[in-house]
């Protein structure tokens, strides 16, 4: 079954009605559920879309449709999704953050539902000199030895770190 907009507009205010009863909760163990929950609804199609820094889908809204826009600054202003499934470009996925996340509503409502961004734990690499060995590092991350003019992505599979003897900075 292929949804209308006017379906999408109405999961998302059904969505959004949810959430709300959710944050009223103050019991713990209600509250521990009604967490799992939300942690369960995109995968249940209650949300407008969807965005992961990683993977085969980084930097897509995926889900989002044309009928829907997305604002990625706390919704002061809101863009048309341009295509199903929208990769969002460079600048935008670099101005993303966990007090704004993402915004996705349908055009022509009001109420946006919220993609929340969790801010990134703290990075754990360290270095010993003596040994010149770095520890900590994992294939998510780059490093730079010309003072961060070039940048080469780190490979654990193939370990990938240029000879560190000297003075590499």
């Amino acid at each position: 079954h292929v949804l209308n907009t006017g379906d999408r507009a109405k999961i998302q205010q059904y969505t959004l009605n949810i959430l709300n009863a959710f944050s009223t909760i103050t019991d713990v163990n209600q509250k521990q559920v009604a967490n799992n929950i939300k942690a369960q609804m995109p995968s249940l199609g209650l949300c407008l879309a969807t965005f992961s820094f990683d993977g085969v889908n980084a930097g897509k809204l995926m889900g989002i449709k044309t009928d829907t826009e997305y604002s990625i600054d706390g919704g002061k202003t809101y863009k048309a999704a341009t295509s199903n499934d929208m990769l969002l470009s460079n600048e935008e996925i670099s101005a993303i953050n966990s007090t704004n996340g993402i915004l996705t509503r349908v055009i022509g409502t009001e109420q946006p539902l919220l993609i929340p961004i969790e801010k990134a734990g703290k990075v754990k690499v360290s270095s010993n000199d003596d040994a010149n060995l770095v520890f900590g590092i994992d294939g998510m991350m780059e490093f730079s030895i010309d003072q961060g003019s070039n940048w080469t992505k780190y490979n654990p599979a193939a370990p990938n770190l240029p000879d560190l003897t000297g003075n590499v900075t």
